[in-house]
C-alpha cells in the first residue's frame, strides 16, 4: 500500500522556518519566477505537469505524488537559488523536475533516515550495495553539489582546504568537512585508499582524526585487474564494510540481503543503460531530446543513486518514456540546436555552467564518462556475492583505478563511434590529482584511433557575477566557441570533399 514519503521533512539544522514547521516567507521571492516558468513552459500549467508526471516509489515502498514532488521542488528554491537561476532549465520535461527533486532532496532524506534510525554511511567511491546490505544509507560525492554548489555556499570548500591542503579537490575536501561540521548525520565513513575521488589522501586524513566519526579504510590495489587473489582480497574487505553497516543498524547481515541490494543495483544499472541508448540512437543525435544540463542532472545519481536505487530506478525508466516521446516526435531539448556538434565529456563533468554555454554555441555534451561508467555493466548475480561485487569493482566498471588504461579507451571508443561524437571535452578540476594526468593519454588513445579531437579546460569553483550568481569564466566560453565552431568547419570541409 503506498504511503506519502517523507510525511515530516526533517528541518535542517539552523535554517528558520515558521510555526507551523514550513518555510519561512522570504523565499516567496524565489518561488514566483520558478512556478510561473515551470506554468508557462507546459500547457496548462500546474495540472498538464501533474498529471503527465508519474509519481516516485522508494526503496521503503512509500510514494509522494508527482503533485508533491512539484510542491517540494519549488520548496527548494530557497536553500537551494544557485539550482534555480544559474542554469538554463527545460521545464517542459516534466520527469526531469522529477530528477531535480528527487537531486535537491537528498540532504533532508538522509535526516529523515537518520530520524528513524538508519545508519548514514558516507562511502567514498565504493558500491553503495554494502550499505544497503547492511540497512543503512550511502551518501557520497553529490552532497558536495548541493551543499555546496547549488546552495552557493563555499564555506565547506574553504575549511577543507584549511584542514587540509589549499591544492586539495573541493568536492573531496569539502565532503569532508561537511562530515567534520555534521552538516549532515553520518554514522560511519567507509573509504577506499585509492578511487575515482581525486584527492582521497587529503579526505582520508580528516577522517583518520576522528571527529566522532567512526571509520573504516578498504585497500584497492592498483592496476591488477587479472589477478584473483586482488578480487578476494577486495572481496574480504567489502564483507567486512557491509559488517560494519549492519553493527550500527542492528542487522547480521546475510548473502541474501547483499543479492537484494545487487538486484536493486543492477535495475538501476539497466534502466540507465536503456537511457544511454536513447540518447546515442540515429534520430537523437540529429535532434537531442535533452539539453547539456538536463542530461548530467539525469546521470549524476548513478554514481551513488542518491540514497535510493529504487527510487532512481523508478526515475530514469519514468524519464526514458518522455526521452522515447521526445524522439518519436522530434522534439529538442530547450536551447539545443539542430544537428549539434556532438560532444562527450571524459574524466570529470564539475563545471556544470560550461553546459548552457555548450549549446548556446551549436553544441550538445551527450554523455559523461564518469557517470556512464558506472551503469556500463551488471554486477554478476551468482556465486559469493561479495566476490561479485569485488570482480564488477575490479574487472566490469571501465573507470576503475584497477582496470588497465587499454580497457577505458576500449570502452570510451565504443561510445564515441555510437554517438558519432565529433569531440571531446575534458573538464578539469583544480586540485583533482587523479584523473588530469590521464586526460592527455586518453586523448592522445582517441585521436589515434578515430581522429577525434580534445579540448582542455581547467577550474576551480565557479566564478560569480556582482549579483552573486554563478558565470563562465570569459576565456572558457571563447575556448568553447572556437572548439565547437572549428568542428563546424570540419564538418563544411568532410561535406565539400565528400561532393
Amino acid at each position: 500500500m503506498s504511503t506519502s514519503h517523507n510525511a515530516g521533512v526533517a528541518v535542517r539544522p539552523g535554517r528558520e522556518v515558521t510555526s507551523d514547521g514550513s518555510q519561512p516567507n522570504r523565499i516567496v521571492d524565489y518561488q514566483k519566477p520558478i512556478l510561473g516558468a515551470i506554468q508557462q513552459a507546459v500547457t496548462g500549467g500546474w495540472d498538464a505537469i501533474t498529471g503527465a508526471m508519474e509519481p516516485l516509489t522508494f526503496q521503503d515502498d512509500t510514494t509522494i505524488s508527482s503533485a508533491e514532488v512539484l510542491k517540494r521542488l519549488i520548496g527548494c528554491a530557497g536553500p537551494y537559488p544557485h539550482a534555480f537561476t544559474d542554469f538554463r532549465h527545460d521545464f517542459g520535461l516534466v520527469e526531469g523536475l522529477k530528477a531535480k527533486y528527487f537531486f535537491l532532496s537528498l540532504r533532508d532524506r538522509l535526516f529523515e533516515a537518520s530520524a528513524k534510525g538508519v545508519p548514514i554511511v558516507s562511502l567514498r567511491g565504493l558500491p553503495g550495495e554494502l550499505v544497503h546490505a547492511g540497512g543503512g544509507m550511502p551518501v557520497d560525492i553529490a552532497i558536495w553539489f548541493t551543499e555546496s554548489w547549488v546552495s552557493g555556499d563555499y564555506r565547506f570548500v574553504e575549511k577543507g582546504r584549511q584542514l587540509t591542503s589549499f591544492e586539495s579537490c573541493p568536492g573531496e575536501c569539502a565532503v569532508a568537512a561537511i562530515l567534520e561540521a555534521r552538516n549532515i548525520p553520518v554514522d560511519l565513513v567507509i573509504a577506499a585508499s585509492g578511487t575515482v575521488m581525486s584527492d582521497a589522501p587529503c579526505a582520508h586524513t580528516i577522517h583518520r582524526g576522528g571527529r566522532g566519526v567512526q571509520s573504516l579504510f578498504v585497500d584497492i590495489p592498483h592496476g591488477l585487474e587479472a589477478k584473483d587473489w586482488a578480487v578476494q582480497y577486495v572481496a574480504g574487505q567489502f564483507r567486512q564494510a557491509a559488517a560494519a553497516v549492519g553493527q550500527l543498524s542492528g542487522k547480521i547481515v546475510r548473502d541474501e540481503d547483499v543479492w537484494q541490494a545487487i538486484r536493486h543495483g543492477n535495475e538501476a544499472r539497466r534502466a540507465y543503460r536503456e537511457f544511454t541508448n536513447l540518447i546515442l540512437s540515429p534520430a537523437a543525435l540529429l535532434n537531442p531530446p535533452l539539453a547539456s544540463f538536463e542530461q548530467i542532472v539525469a546521470v549524476v545519481p548513478a554514481f551513488e543513486w542518491l540514497g535510493d536505487p529504487v527510487a532512481n530506478a523508478n526515475l530514469i525508466r519514468s524519464l526514458n518514456k518522455e526521452i522515447r516521446g521526445r524522439i518519436e516526435t522530434g522534439v529538442r531539448g530547450g536551447g539545443v540546436a539542430e544537428n549539434p556538434v556532438r560532444l562527450f565529456v571524459p574524466g570529470r563533468a564539475c563545471l556544470a555552467p560550461i553546459y548552457s554555454v555548450i549549446d548556446d554555441a551549436g553544441g550538445a555534451a551527450l554523455g559523461f564518462e564518469l557517470f556512464w561508467s558506472f551503469f556500463a555493466e551488471d554486477v554478476d548475480e551468482t556465486g559469493d556475492p561479495y566476490q561479485a561485487l569485488a570482480e564488477w569493482y575490479l574487472r566490469k566498471w571501465p573507470y576503475s583505478i584497477a582496470a588497465p588504461f587499454e580497457k577505458r579507451v576500449d570502452w570510451l571508443a565504443g561510445i564515441c563511434e555510437k554517438g558519432r561524437i565529433e569531440g571531446l571535452l575534458f573538464l578539469n578540476i583544480f586540485g583533482c590529482n587523479w584523473d588530469p594526468p590521464m586526460t592527455l593519454s586518453v586523448a592522445d588513445a582517441i585521436k589515434r584511433r578515430l581522429g577525434i579531437p580534445s579540448i582542455f579546460l581547467t577550474s576551480d569553483m565557479p566564478e560569480k557575477d556582482a549579483e552573486g550568481r554563478f558565470k563562465v569564466a570569459g576565456q572558457h566560453r571563447t575556448q568553447i566557441e572556437a572548439f565547437i565552431e572549428m568542428l563546424k568547419v570540419s564538418r563544411r570541409g568532410e561535406r565539400e570533399l565528400g561532393g
